[in-house]
């Protein structure tokens, strides 16, 4: 009885979507899909490849498909649904060379998750919250690689300007439009964010199945914290929130750009003072300050100048280490009161890490401008197509101009100031 009505079910999603019979079918039991189009050519097989691509992701990050998973329909081209198919996709082939990545991830990932929530025994009627939508979404594009630092650039700017979005109007509120490219990319980061530390809370993905199952828009934040017992409170959700962004940060990526260090080495190798004659405080570099053998060195100041400074050295970029590791050495001179080896390294020190920091800038920019004239930019299925291999073509792409670039700077760094 059960295929009887599986058979009527396609048949009748196939009369919508076809007049004729003149589609060529595809299928994929493995990952529970079913592909049909009105005729396979590059366009047709690269929306194949897109739609397998973010199944066998989620099979590893969601959960993966069984037999008695529905599967997903996805037609190309013919007449669309008359409704609002759980488990059918469709797309125009004209959509397929206009629309955003974000635009055509979303209409799969949202029509994927609706059907194995369906398959574990939710209602039909049961959609998947928007803010996990868009978090896996954001995951999908997780592959662009090419600057690591850039995975979380929204997060990482919060962490810095201690500034972050509310958790629950992030989770209630209506999600931007995918169609706008850069709000939705916000968005979505923040998403990726609060699910990625949803998932490691203690049988955290099986409560947010058992959450998903019965999900409904307006018991959101009810329905949440029924499965996720120690959210209850909206202040500790936010509290919980802000070290999910500092925790996720740290670990992936170092949360401070290179203008950040910069200012923090400065601000903290240099002492508030007035020089003689002037009425005016200023900050007086301290290899400055010690010039003078009768001014006393207070050595407890000394002392937290160096744990500070260790915490610097911590959340600093790889590359500006080594020139960092200077500053240290420079502090140890200070400490036994060797006030001219301290002169000496400290000079050694500021240039190399001066240095050092205009060289990441540099390095960061041109990475931008390769991510921004490459095929990052063209917003349509033809870069979603690559996302699953990415990292390699864009390296293999781009790796005689980076090295040409790297070369050429070599020459120039002798001569770079700090402004």
């Amino acid at each position: 009885m059960f295929r009887k009505i599986t058979f009527i079910f396609i048949s009748i999603v196939t009369s919508f979507c076809f007049g004729q019979n003149n589609y060529h079918t595809e299928r994929f039991l493995n990952l529970r899909l079913e592909f049909q189009v009105d005729k396979k050519d590059t366009d047709a097989q690269e929306l194949i490849n897109v739609v397998k691509f973010c199944q066998e992701k989620l099979n590893k990050h969601f959960i993966k498909v069984s037999p008695q998973t529905p599967k997903l329909y996805v037609f190309l081209e013919g007449n669309p649904p008359s409704k609002d198919f759980y488990n059918v996709v469709y797309f125009k082939r004209k959509e397929l060379h206009h629309l955003n990545e974000y635009t055509i991830l979303e209409r799969i990932l949202s029509k994927m998750m609706r059907r194995t929530i369906v398959g574990l025994g939710a209602p039909q009627s049961t959609k998947a919250p928007a803010w996990v939508i868009a978090a896996h979404v954001f995951n999908m594009r997780l592959y662009d690689t090419l600057s690591t630092e850039e995975k979380y650039p929204a997060t990482r700017y919060s962490i810095v300007a201690n500034k972050y979005p509310k958790l629950d109007e992030l989770l209630t509120q209506s999600p931007p439009s995918p169609q706008s490219f850069w709000l939705y990319r916000l968005y979505s980061e923040y998403c990726s964010v609060f699910l990625s530390t949803l998932n490691q809370i203690p049988s955290g993905r099986s409560k947010l199945l058992a959450f998903l199952q019965k999900f409904k828009q307006e018991d959101c934040l009810a329905l949440l914290t029924e499965h996720f017992t120690s959210l209850k409170s909206k202040t500790v959700r936010q509290r919980w929130f802000i070290k999910a962004c500092t925790q996720v940060c740290f670990h992936i990526l170092n949360p401070y750009p290179p203008e950040v260090i910069y200012q923090k080495v400065h601000d903290l190798f240099s002492i508030p003072a007035m020089r003689p004659g002037s009425r005016k405080t200023e900050r007086i570099p301290l290899e400055e300050l010690f010039e003078d053998e009768d001014e006393d060195i207070n050595f407890a100041v000394i002392s937290f100048i160096e744990q500070d400074f260790f915490k610097i050295f911590l959340t600093a970029p790889e590359t500006l280490r080594p020139s960092l590791s200077l500053f240290i050495d420079a502090l140890k001179d200070l400490k036994n009161d060797e006030r001219e080896d301290f002169a000496e390294k400290i000079v050694l020190a500021r240039n190399e890490f001066n240095k050092s920091v205009t060289h990441l800038k540099q390095l960061i920019n041109y990475l931008n401008e390769l991510e921004q004239s490459g095929e990052r930019r063209k917003e349509n299925y033809k870069y979603v197509l690559q996302v699953n291999e990415l990292s390699k073509k864009r390296f293999d792409k781009y790796f005689s101009d980076w090295n040409f670039y790297l070369d050429s700077l070599e020459s120039k760094l002798e001569k770079t100031v700090i402004e």
